[in-house]
């Protein structure tokens, strides 16, 4: 996750075949490292999701959001600090809620 960008692009999937998602990832910031899980949802026009997350340190500087453009659930980044990159690490589960 390269440093100092915004709402940058993770994963995406069209939101007519998959609208609920469970991320576990890991990642690497400086010294810290992070462990969590994302809960996304979405209704195809709105997407909302929950960070549980645990840290070594601080990791503040990386957070997660979702949204919906152009039919697709999308899952993004931001990296505020202005030189420090991370190292992102992640599997998912993905299904069509009815």
């Amino acid at each position: 996750m390269t440093a100092s960008q915004s709402n940058q692009l993770v994963t995406s999937f069209a939101v007519a075949t998959v609208n609920t998602l469970f991320v576990d990832y890991s990642f690497k910031y400086g010294s810290a490292y992070a462990i969590g899980q994302l809960r996304i949802i979405s209704d195809g026009t709105t997407a909302e999701f929950v960070d549980d997350r645990t840290e070594t340190a601080s990791t503040s500087d990386i957070t997660f959001s979702v949204d919906v453009s152009a039919g697709s659930v999308r899952l993004l980044y931001t990296n505020a600090h202005l030189t420090q990159d991370a190292t992102l690490s992640y599997v998912l589960k993905r299904w069509l809620t009815q």
